[in-house]
């Protein structure tokens, strides 16, 4: 919600300004096929998990819960270079489209990275304690109940 009320925030403010200096950067999306990707990001990033997790039973099942988290990790990929990308132009000044072989450097960019993060991150859990056993009110925090009203 907090993201979905920032950027019609911010698209709001600039279209009505109608200042040449700040909407290029709505101009640039616009163009081409970056509009259907802005689209995709207004109904796909928000209203669909948003929808989509109103259902008590997609919060509780395990299976529906990591589907719409690799759905929304997945759009928060394509988010990034809605932002990013259409600052890329090709030899006629025009944004380079979305689907276009550059975006496989994209991708792999971020399978590298991630893959990196993810191996430095399992490779260092074994010697971490989930617990944290030097707190003093450690026995306190594992033997509490909720009192009853």
């Amino acid at each position: 919600m907090f993201w979905a009320y920032i950027a019609f925030s911010q698209y709001f403010l600039i279209w009505n300004a109608n200042v040449p200096e700040e909407t290029f950067y709505f101009n640039l999306r616009e163009y081409g096929d970056w509009y259907w990707v802005g689209m995709a990001v207004l109904f796909l990033y928000f209203l669909f998990p948003f929808c989509y997790l109103l259902s008590y039973r997609h919060k509780i099942d395990q299976r529906r819960a990591a589907f719409i988290s690799w759905w929304i990790l997945v759009m928060l990929f394509v988010d990034i270079c809605f932002n990013t990308l259409p600052a890329i132009r090709d030899a006629t000044g025009h944004p380079r489209p979305f689907f276009s072989p550059m975006i496989i450097w994209h991708i792999t960019a971020l399978a590298g990275v991630g893959g990196v993060c993810v191996w430095a991150y399992l490779r260092s859990f074994p010697t971490a304690k989930l617990l944290p056993i030097r707190d003093p009110r450690i026995a306190e925090c594992l033997t509490y109940h909720e009192p009853t009203a």
